[in-house]
Formats: structure tokens, sequence, C-alpha cells
């Protein structure tokens, strides 16, 4: 999945992008765009019908404002910058990160194959993406820094789920408890819990 803001283009941008009329009175324009990007989209994002684009559009493409831009629209639970992990076996690993993390998966999209094109995980406030990991988009490795109630519990729990701890658990000079470990994937999780109400810096 991509994101695009429409925000600064000019007319002819927006009209070659086939967005210029994406605006709640000239809704059933966009219809054209929605149909042939739907099956594209992600189960929980995708309203499967033409009517769903009629009540969404607002949400998912932004509503024009006075000046007939279109606003950058984030979605409930995403974040600007949200995490999009590729992974071998994305099956497995999303039931690893469900009981490693306790992640809640939103919805998935998947291909004829039935492997994952695109699943979506909540945790708590924040949402990442996972994707079968193949040729063109081999797997992952990132660092992810996680924040829990419990770093001790936390950790514990994520190494009898898979995981491989990779650091102890520790009281940080920076106000956090934290301990890591990687994952069957071999992203590196840094499990953190908060001693301290004031920012980092």
């Amino acid at each position: 999945m991509t994101g695009v803001s429409m925000t600064g283009r000019s007319q002819s941008q927006r009209q070659s992008a086939g967005m210029s009329h994406i605006t709640p009175s000239g809704t059933n324009q966009a219809l054209p765009l929605f149909d042939r990007f739907r099956d594209r989209l992600p189960v929980s994002l995708a309203v499967r019908s033409r009517e769903g684009l009629t009540t969404n559009v607002r949400r998912w493409y932004g509503a024009a404002d006075q000046t007939g831009e279109i606003a950058m629209v984030v979605p409930p639970g995403f974040a600007v910058v949200t995490p999009y992990i590729f992974a071998t076996e994305a099956d497995a690993y999303v039931r690893f990160l469900e009981t490693a993390f306790e992640a809640k998966e939103i919805g998935r999209s998947t291909a004829s194959d039935g492997r994952i094109a695109n699943c979506q995980l909540r945790f708590d406030t924040a949402t990442i993406m996972v994707s079968e990991a193949s040729e063109a988009f081999p797997p992952s490795r990132a660092a992810l820094y996680l924040y829990v109630d419990d770093a001790d519990e936390a950790v514990v729990r994520a190494v009898s789920a898979g995981a491989e701890k990779i650091m102890d658990v520790d009281d940080m000079p920076y106000g956090d408890r934290q301990g890591g470990v990687r994952d069957p994937s071999g992203n590196i999780w840094w499990v953190s819990q908060r001693l301290s109400s004031e920012p980092y810096f």
C-alpha cells in the first residue's frame, strides 16, 4: 500500500491522478478510480460496493478544503510513518506477533495462492502491516521500539512464543525499563516500560 498526499499539487496534476473531483459534491466522479483499484485494497479498508465509496471517500482520500486542495488523511490507528514488514511465512509471523506481543489482527487481504498480501495488526494505539516476502521484496530486517506495561513479563512472553532474547531487562539511564528480543523473522524489538512521565529530551 502506498499513501499519496495530494497537498500542494496543481489542478492539472490532480486531474491526471484522477482525483480532481474527489469532493463531497463530486463523489460519483471518483467511482471509476475506485473500481479500478478496489480489489487491490486490504479488506479492512475496502468497502466492496460502489455505495461504500460514497460514504467513505472523505476518510480514504480526504475532503477538498476551500482552495480545492486535497488534505492528507492518516487513518485512525495509523501514524504518518507506519512499519511495513515483509516476512517469510507471513501467516506464522502474524501468529507470533499475536502471541508474543498481544497484537490484534484488524484484517488481511490475500493473493491468489493464499499468501498474505497485506495484514494489519494493532498494537494498542499503533498499527503495523505485514506482507509475505518474495524475491522482489525480501524479508525485512528492522528494529522496533515497543512500549509495554511490564517489560519483564513481556520479554518472557515473547521468548516463550519463539523470540530470541538479546538483552536482559534492566533499568536504563533514560528512564525506561527495557529488554531486547529478536523475532523469528530477524527483526529486533526493544521492549520498553517507561518509568518516567518526562520526555527523553
